[in-house]
């Protein structure tokens, strides 16, 4: 009996995949993914917002190459902290439904992530819009 629930519970779990077969999978789960968060996270949202707008200004503005890539690079590294904010998040809440002080810590630390890159990202505005004026 205890064999048949193995396999049963084993049965449940999805088969390793391999080659393109694993790609489309995995692009599949990747798209879920972002379906979940600009459905569930305003935060998300935001920074979606944040990345149109920094993609577009850094594209536009007459801006040197190192600094235009490194303003799409942070831009990118911001969706991604977001993304790992929201399933820390998401976690956190699933084992933790209760108030906890390791709970609220780990997600206070996802969100100063967030917090650091946007930091980041702005000080890297900064120094562009002050030598596009020729300030520096």
């Amino acid at each position: 009996m205890e064999k048949q629930a193995e396999q049963k519970s084993a049965s449940a779990v999805p088969g390793k995949f391999h080659g393109f077969e694993h790609f489309c999978k995995a692009s599949q789960y990747t798209f879920a993914g972002l379906k979940a968060c600009v459905k569930g996270e305003a935060a998300f949202r935001q920074d979606l917002v944040v990345w149109t707008i920094n993609l577009i200004l850094a594209l536009v503005l007459p801006l040197d190459l190192a600094v235009r890539a490194l303003l799409i690079f942070e831009g990118c590294v911001l969706l991604t902290t977001e993304l790992l904010n929201s399933a820390l998040e998401n976690i956190v809440d699933l084992v933790s439904p209760g108030w906890n002080e390791f709970a609220k810590r780990a997600k206070d630390m996802g969100s100063a992530a967030v917090f650091c890159i946007l930091m980041g990202m702005g000080a890297t505005w900064l120094l562009a819009i002050l030598r596009l004026c020729k300030i520096w």
